[in-house]
């Protein structure tokens, strides 16, 4: 005992007392010839951990074989190749962490801590996560990765809580009803799998579209309104547990529903409301928990009954958003039968009347050829529908940049106005949209080709 006492004392074990175990093989005695060491099994591990047990021997074989066959059985052959040799042949001390000092066999007493090193794998697509250093995902196990760990375990149907999952949380994003590719990559950069998730969207992410805003009603301030439209010609949606996320807060009641091509009011204030569009509109209910649409911009988000995003986006009071809309009209979304992208600002423009226009539009829709010039002056008819009558664009250098500005009529939202430059009338490249107003778009020169000596501009009209 006054040997073990002073060993235990110097460090726990004689390290040359464990090398001497190593040259008599027994380090390796788990680990396969291939891998350097004696392909031996349990039986000869116990033979001669008796033998050591006699000799009351400090030196930590047993820890080194578990770790050993650990490694063995379920390392891939990067850290088998890497750790094994070293383990048999003593040069590697790799042992099981399962007790500390003064514990007494007891697992639920631990100080000891572990730092993570390293960068881990990532998984991209809808979602986007990195994997902490460690992360280890042993056979025939699953890894469960969510953006909120305590949501996870709060699931009434599995995988949930109480089902001895092994998960990880934080991740950002979320993915798609409409489809998504997820990526994994180990810390290389190099892709280890890929996952497709087929597009399978919810009736209202299909269909329910944010027609029109009233965030900066003038002069009453809680005249605020927003207009859904369901811009299926066939399908009715059912609204129930449909609710905005952010901007505003609203649930619709169970029930609720949206006839084809109908439209459905959300307001701030009854009364301020209906003393300036009047009684009888589908006002389904008010803003709720005394929320309101920022004056300088806000973030609206609408999801379906499942929490699937049906629209996020952020609307703005600056250039290239439609100024008028900030006290001078609302935001009306461009041609919502055809399901524009509301996050883009060229898919709105501002109202004709200073009210906005809820439960109806004010859109002057296109009839006609439109390569034909009816009035015989020389344009197409969609350019002059477009662009109103000879229509001409006008260019000047700005803070910006150099740009140009291409007239257009405010509600021809059948459709649409792009910018376009070239240096030799050949290949031609889109602009920036910087500005609009209702009677005009403003481009700017991509920064490449403002020093070319000679850049020619185009607009280009095409319907939506």
């Amino acid at each position: 005992f006054a040997r073990r006492s002073k060993t235990v004392a110097a460090g726990g074990f004689d390290r040359t007392a464990y090398s001497e175990l190593a040259e008599l093989g027994l380090t390796g005695l788990y680990i396969t010839e291939a891998d350097g060491g004696m392909g031996m099994g349990p039986v000869e591990g116990m033979v001669v951990m008796e033998e050591l047990g006699r000799g009351m021997v400090l030196e930590p074989l047993a820890q080194t074989l578990i770790a050993g066959g650990v490694i063995g059985g379920y390392g891939g052959a990067d850290i088998k190749a890497a750790w094994l040799p070293k383990i048999a042949s003593g040069e590697a001390l790799v042992v099981l962490a399962q007790q500390e000092r003064g514990a007494r066999y007891r697992l639920d007493t631990c100080k000891t801590t572990a730092t993570p090193a390293g960068s881990g794998w990532t998984l991209s697509g809808g979602i986007s996560f990195t994997f902490k250093g460690g992360t280890v995902i042993l056979p025939g196990e699953s890894l469960y990765v969510t953006p909120d760990r305590y949501a996870f375990r709060q699931r009434t149907t599995g995988p949930r809580g109480a089902e001895r999952r092994l998960v990880t949380g934080d991740a950002s994003g979320h993915l798609s009803n409409f489809g998504e590719i997820l990526t994994l990559k180990n810390t290389a950069g190099t892709t280890i799998s890929t996952l497709t998730i087929p597009p399978a969207p919810s009736d209202p992410q299909r269909f329910l579209v944010i027609s029109e805003i009233m965030y900066h009603p003038e002069p009453n301030g809680d005249a605020e309104f927003v207009e859904l439209m369901n811009i299926s010609p066939t399908v009715t949606l059912d609204l129930s547990g449909v609710k905005f996320t952010a901007g505003i807060d609203y649930t619709f009641a169970p029930g609720s529903t949206l006839a084809p091509l109908a439209r459905v009011l959300l307001v701030k204030n009854t009364a301020a409301f209906e003393s300036i569009h009047g009684t009888g509109k589908p006002v389904a209910g008010l803003f709720a928990n005394f929320s309101s649409l920022s004056n300088s911009g806000d973030s609206l988000k609408l999801d379906d009954a499942t929490g699937s995003t049906i629209r996020e986006f952020t609307y703005q009071d600056t250039a290239p958003w439609p100024a008028a809309a900030d006290g001078s009209a609302s935001l009306v979304l461009i041609a919502p039968l055809t399901n524009p992208d509301h996050s883009l600002p060229e898919n709105w423009r501002a109202s004709m009347g200073p009210a906005g226009n809820p439960d109806a539009e004010d859109a002057l829709h296109f009839t006609g050829s439109p390569a034909g010039d009816d009035n015989q002056n020389g344009w197409d008819n969609l350019v002059e529908y477009a662009m109103g009558p000879a229509p001409a664009i006008t260019h000047a250098p700005a803070p910006e940049g150099l740009t140009f500005t291409i007239p257009r009529v405010p509600n021809a939202d059948d459709a649409a106005i792009s910018g376009e430059v070239s240096t030799a009338l050949g290949a031609w490249t889109p602009a920036d949209l910087i500005g609009s107003t209702a009677s005009s778009l403003t481009f700017r020169i991509p920064a490449a080709l403002a020093s070319e000596r000679r850049v020619f501009v185009r607009g280009v009209v095409r319907l939506r």
